[in-house]
């Protein structure tokens, strides 16, 4: 999952896997941080903010 932002939060560009076995872009997740610890991950599942946010659509081996 490459590093990015979204909103000026820390967030990562995330793939599947499709049926012929290649990766493609799946959306963000953007992690939020409570009394530093990991209080949830909000994934936004839209494939066009991979790209939206300088992300290749898919993942570079």
């Amino acid at each position: 999952m490459p590093p990015t932002s979204a909103n000026g939060q820390p967030a990562a560009a995330a793939y599947l896997r499709t049926i012929d076995g290649e990766y493609a872009a799946f959306g963000l997740a953007v992690p939020t941080l409570e009394a530093e610890a990991l209080h949830r991950i909000s994934v936004f599942a839209d494939p066009t903010l991979v790209r939206r946010r300088g992300q290749p659509a898919a993942p570079v081996s």
